[in-house]
């Protein structure tokens, strides 16, 4: 490759996947910049289970103390749980250091939602970029700095403790006024209602759902190639056909869904794994990486005892599915 052009050679790179970008970054001199710079332009991060959040900490602590800050273009970070010290101080350094960010997807499902929510606010507000699409939880509270960014074409902010109900909130009347003023310069402005600590970028729909339109739910979002997260609450029956017609349209729809939460009561969280539909779920997706069950009711005793087998069963399914989240949060690597 050394004695390709380097239009050639970019072309090539581009195609690669992120083990070889890293390994051409490390082992060929000539061609390190530009693999680097393809490598760094679109990250995804989360701290769902060791495994990645050893990999978060590594990442980050990279970004913060190198130049390589310059190359990202799209960061997409998923907070499950709390962060230490020194994490806090990697991302700060590093979203800070992101001059050229144009994409930028903050998630936190966490206990210490405010706390996180404060310090990302904080460091938003210190940052350099422009962007062109945003999407936060409105627990992030920097309006001021949101309605600063001159070159934003879509923001989507959810409602994180629903504020949105709460009409005398300041932050909440800003956006609404803010959000108004920019629909009128056609820009795509979404204040999204949705339930405590649900991640931003995600479609949620009812097991149940007598029609499902796929066109009409692509236009609400400018980038459907960034929703990342798929919530399916199933409710009443089981419709196994309609559950797999559901799931084929979403993944044409919407090819990066990554995460996939199943949510149900108790009665039929028992027939869901006695069935094992989730497998039919999880068929369709072929970039899932995270699969997670919740339950509105205490969780059954047999559920919990026959979930080895069927993680098993589940990561035979999918070659790309690689941890399994309980209701009792206990989580399952393919790896472990």
């Amino acid at each position: 490759m050394c004695f390709l052009p380097v239009e050639i050679a970019e072309e090539i790179l581009t195609k690669c996947t992120k083990n070889v970008l890293t390994y051409v970054a490390r082992t060929n001199k000539l061609f390190c910049t530009l693999s680097e710079r393809i490598l760094y332009a679109s990250i995804r991060l989360d701290t769902a289970g060791c495994i990645h959040a050893t990999a978060l900490r590594r990442c980050l602590q990279t970004l913060s103390e190198t130049q390589k800050t310059v190359y990202v273009k799209q960061f997409d970070l998923y907070i499950f749980g709390p962060l230490q010290e020194q994490e806090l101080n990697h991302l700060s350094t590093a979203l800070v250091g992101m001059s050229n960010l144009k994409h930028l997807s903050l998630d936190i499902e966490s206990f210490h939602a405010p706390v996180l929510g404060n310090f990302l606010a904080c460091t938003l507000r210190r940052s350099s970029f422009s962007l062109s699409a945003l999407r936060i939880p409105s627990i992030i509270e920097c309006d001021s700095w949101i309605a600063s960014q001159k070159h934003l074409e879509v923001v989507v902010i959810y409602d994180h403790d629903r504020a949105w109900e709460v009409e005398t909130n300041d932050t909440v009347t800003r956006l609404r006024a803010w959000a108004r003023q920019s629909k009128l310069l056609k820009k795509n402005v979404f204040l999204v209602n949705s339930r405590r600590g649900w991640p931003s970028d995600l479609i949620a729909l009812p097991q149940s759902l007598p029609r499902w339109n796929t066109k009409n739910t692509t236009g609400l979002f400018a980038f459907p190639q960034f929703i990342s997260v798929l919530y399916i609450f199933v409710e009443g029956p089981l419709n196994i056909h309609g559950n797999i017609d559901l799931c084929d349209k979403i993944s044409q729809s919407f090819p990066a869904i990554q995460t996939l939460t199943v949510a149900a009561e108790e009665s039929e969280l028992q027939q869901i794994m006695n069935s094992n539909i989730i497998s039919l779920f999880i068929a369709p997706f072929a970039e899932l990486k995270f699969l997670r069950i919740r339950s509105w009711g205490s969780v059954c005793r047999n559920i919990m005892e026959q979930k080895i087998g069927l993680v098993q069963s589940w990561f035979s399914e999918s070659k790309s599915l690689h941890t399994v989240i309980f209701p009792d949060m206990s989580i399952i690597n393919k790896d472990s």
